[in-house]
């Protein structure tokens, strides 16, 4: 059977500003975003979201996964992060930064 979620009063942005709207999701996919929907859905939730934000998937495009730092000793180094703690902060995709293989590394 589909999930259906009637989220209202969502102060959207995609990216611009949007304003208030409603998003109408099935089955985890965004079916509609109006103003005003109507759904009559078997099994509909309705979710009031009470002007919060709603915005696309943040991605960052630089981030150290596994930490980085540590030039000024042991308590500047930062810590490792899990993509959990990414997702509470709005981040859905990350980029990790390239390493250049050692063969192309110079060394004088």
């Amino acid at each position: 059977m589909a999930t259906a979620i009637l989220f209202k009063n969502a102060d959207l942005y995609a990216p611009e500003h949007k304003g208030i709207k409603q998003i109408l999701t099935v089955n985890e996919k965004i079916i509609a975003v109006e103003d005003e929907i109507s759904a009559d859905l078997p099994g509909l939730e309705v979710i009031d979201l009470n002007g919060a934000i709603v915005t696309p998937g943040l991605i960052d495009q630089h981030i150290h996964v596994t930490g980085g730092g540590g030039e000024g000793g042991p308590l500047t180094r930062a810590p490792e992060l899990n993509f959990s703690e990414l997702v509470e902060g709005g981040i859905t995709s990350f980029i990790p930064p390239q390493r250049l293989p050692a063969t192309s590394v110079k060394t004088s």
